[in-house]
């Protein structure tokens, strides 16, 4: 996995899909009904250890995520995506709107450093990324004066 940087799914409820359609045209209401609806399955490929399946559904989100905000739509985006796709990459989606060009790319372990390379060719950074099979651990440490 990595994470993607330029230049450097919780639940998603009913409200933003309301909210659309009240003031949105019909490509964005199912923008966001399809990223509603994918929870659920990247749910099922998490649970599997389907990480190919992770990275399809992350790569669906990603195009769906071109509806929602220009900047995922943009050629230089669009480039760096093809990119890492070249490389080996089983899907990329934006980490947020307006995330200052950042990208999740998933993809086999294998293909790591050649999708890194693909990525930085095209003037991106990269920040190497792994999944951490013991969850996260919390701890505070006092600092000394």
């Amino acid at each position: 996995m990595k994470l993607v940087i330029a230049g450097a799914g919780g639940r998603m409820g009913r409200a933003p899909i309301e909210a659309a359609k009240a003031d949105s045209s019909l490509e964005v209401v199912a923008a966001l009904e399809a990223l509603r609806d994918a929870a659920e399955p990247m749910t099922h490929a998490l649970d599997a250890a389907d990480w190919r399946g992770v990275g399809e559904l992350v790569d669906e989100g990603g195009r769906r995520r071109e509806a929602l905000d220009p900047i995922w739509a943009a050629a230089p985006t669009r480039a760096v995506v093809a990119a890492a796709r070249e490389a080996g990459a089983w899907g990329a989606k934006p980490t947020g709107p307006r995330s200052g060009g950042g990208l999740l790319v998933v993809g086999p372990p294998e293909r790591r450093a050649a999708i890194g390379d693909a990525v930085r060719g095209r003037g991106w950074g990269v920040l190497d990324a792994a999944l951490a099979a013991d969850g996260v651990a919390v701890w505070r440490q006092a600092l000394e004066a």
